[in-house]
């Protein structure tokens, strides 16, 4: 594997990741409005 392929699927990596907690926290803060 080349080195900037493995660059590559580490920022993929790390946008999931963001993406991730932003849902978990966008998820929280609704339900903490909607009760």
């Amino acid at each position: 594997m080349t080195k900037r392929k493995l660059k590559y699927q580490d920022r993929i990596a790390s946008q999931v990741l963001a993406g991730f907690r932003y849902a978990m926290l966008s998820k929280l803060i609704f339900a903490q409005y909607s009760i």
